[in-house]
């Protein structure tokens, strides 16, 4: 987390989650084909990940001075 934040980046928020093999097909499906891809799939569905999202900093400026709700 520090190299990420060292980076300029803010996480608005974490969450760990572990991919189904049909998710992680989904997200990947652009690599459907080459010739990692069910080693790609195998690794990325047989741990949690920490999925992280992070807001562009004048959004969470304004979050953070009270403006806007979610």
């Amino acid at each position: 987390m520090m190299k990420i934040h060292e980076e300029g980046f803010r996480v608005a928020m974490q969450k760990e989650l572990q991919l189904t093999r049909e998710q992680a097909e989904s997200f990947y499906n652009e690599d459907r084909g080459q010739p990692y891809f069910d080693e790609l799939i195998n690794r990325m569905t047989m741990y949690a990940s920490a999925m992280l999202i992070e807001i562009p900093r004048p959004l969470m400026r304004a979050l953070s001075m009270g403006f806007g709700q979610f």
